[in-house]
């Protein structure tokens, strides 16, 4: 029941409560009196901010509430079992439902953290399959919900012993931090610039946003990163929430390399992977890290390497 309640408070599920309470009442917009419902607002903003901040708060507590209740529902009991060829998923209180991937459709495996998962130590898995999908939806298959990472490792470990969970990551160069948020001073300086001017001296807050896109850019900077092992890839990136894909050699689709003219200034480069998930597939992507790194990773899944391997492996022992 805890992990079901930090599951529901990090899961975002209040914005979706409040989007689907936006939708309703979209429906009814003809029938609304915004004229008397506008009168009612405007005589109860006369009671003070201090009742308007409580209501609210109220609100969004109530929004809480029903996002809790519609966690426990969907996760309620979630459970793994195994046997020699599938995983079997099953979570749920009022309606039961049960998902089986087999292992042989795993292309690859990712671990999410949203900085509050990340702060309190907790993270969402899931699996990338081929053809892994819930129904007509192109809806990921969640592993596991949420959990300790600390308590995941051990757990993929037995699951997936071919894989490499505790890999050593290369992070990207020093040299490479400014890349992260230089290009959004393309877009936000003319913004700012007109906010201030237009709307002085409240236009002046908007010199927030510099500062806040800085540390963003800090931050993933201080994420991407990656690793290889013989038939592994391990790449770390970050938007906002942080992932770490674990990918085996053979079931990556495709590794693209590029570099654009600032970045080879400084021999940098970005590397993506894809592997085949859902109706789209799945992408992995490191930004900015050394040019001969991302080199590195295109040479270690160049198919004549790999097809080296194969005779490598395929050859017979020779005893002396």
């Amino acid at each position: 029941m805890k992990e079901l309640l930090v599951l529901a408070t990090t899961s975002g599920g209040i914005g979706v409560v409040l989007s689907a309470v936006a939708v309703f009442f979209s429906q009814f917009s003809e029938l609304i009196p915004y004229d008397a419902i506008y009168e009612e607002v405007m005589i109860f903003l006369r009671f003070g901010y201090l009742i308007v901040a409580l209501t609210i708060f109220m609100g969004l507590l109530a929004a809480w509430a029903i996002s809790v209740i519609l966690t426990i529902l969907a996760n309620y009991q979630f459970t793994i079992q195994t046997d020699d060829d599938h995983i079997y998923l099953t979570r749920g209180l009022l309606e039961k439902k049960k998902v089986s991937v087999p292992f042989k459709r795993v292309q690859g495996i990712k671990i999410s953290q949203n900085p509050l998962r990340e702060w309190f130590g907790y993270a969402t898995v899931t699996v990338e399959s081929a053809g892994g999908s819930l129904g007509d939806k192109d809806e990921k298959i969640r592993l596991f919900p949420l959990a300790k990472k600390e308590t995941l490792i051990p757990i993929l470990e037995e699951l997936f012993p071919e894989m490499e969970w505790r890999p050593e990551m290369l992070k990207a160069p020093k040299r490479s931090v400014h890349f992260f948020y230089r290009l959004d001073f393309i877009w936000m300086i003319p913004v700012i610039g007109s906010l201030s001017y237009f709307f002085y001296p409240y236009g002046l807050l908007s010199l927030i946003v510099v500062p806040l896109t800085i540390a963003l850019g800090v931050w993933q900077h201080r994420t991407v990163g990656y690793s290889l092992a013989d038939r592994q890839l391990t790449m770390e990136f970050r938007g906002i929430s942080k992932h770490t894909f674990f990918m085996m050699k053979k079931r990556i689709q495709a590794v693209e390399i590029s570099s654009s003219y600032f970045q080879r200034r400084k021999s940098l480069a970005s590397a993506q992977a894809t592997i085949m998930s859902g109706l789209l597939g799945a992408t992995a992507r490191v930004e900015h890290i050394e040019r001969q790194d991302a080199s590195r990773i295109l040479a270690w899944y160049e198919p004549s390497n790999q097809k080296a391997e194969e005779n490598e492996k395929s050859q017979p022992e020779l005893s002396g």
